[in-house]
């Protein structure tokens, strides 16, 4: 039952992330992307909400900020059914949510949950997932977002375009204080 279900979703999601890489790699080159532009002119942003419950209530501090980020932007939460959200407090994002019981018996989205994700054509697909999140990263991918923005996790660091380092030590909500303060401070952020 459960024992066999756990097995057959690792398995399965290994190959499907040896898959991933592969084409990642050798396939599809990553083409270097303009940060600014992509943040500017993106009209389609997903972002991807942990599925881990803590990670996903500190999360929700910062959903607003987007909406000051991508002004001009249609704004899709993906979200897990089984971390609830209060679609009145989010009216203004479009809110695109799975089942555990949509994924397949590998662990990898349904068919409909693919083509939810396919036919929005997002520019911009942010995964705030601190631990490593299979079906955002495969969601993530699958959308052939130009820019693709995650957190730091070995696994999955190859496959997203940009990622964020932290401090394993530093909890997420502290970060995007950090990053809030740093704002209002007039601090701005250089890359190198």
């Amino acid at each position: 039952g459960l024992f066999k279900n756990m097995i057959s979703h690792n398995i399965g999601q290994f190959f499907t992330l040896q898959y991933f890489k592969f084409f990642n790699r050798y396939k599809y080159k990553s083409r270097i992307v303009s940060i600014f532009e992509h943040i500017n002119s993106a009209s389609h942003v997903c972002v991807c909400l942990p599925c881990d419950e803590k990670d996903f209530n500190e999360s929700l501090v910062s959903i607003e900020q987007f909406r000051q980020i991508f002004p001009k932007a249609h704004i899709t939460l993906l979200n897990c059914t089984d971390q609830r959200i209060d679609p009145k407090k989010f009216h203004a994002f479009r809110l695109l949510t799975y089942d555990r019981q949509q994924l397949t018996f590998f662990g990898f989205p349904s068919s409909e949950i693919r083509h939810d994700i396919a036919i929005s054509k997002f520019d911009v697909v942010i995964d705030l997932s601190l631990s490593f999140s299979f079906v955002n990263t495969a969601l993530s991918w699958l959308s052939n977002a130009g820019l693709r923005i995650c957190f730091n996790n070995p696994k999955r660091d190859n496959l997203y375009n940009f990622v964020v380092r932290l401090d394993p030590e530093t909890k997420w909500e502290k970060s995007y204080q950090q990053r809030s303060e740093e704002r209002r401070g007039g601090k701005e952020c250089r890359s190198r």
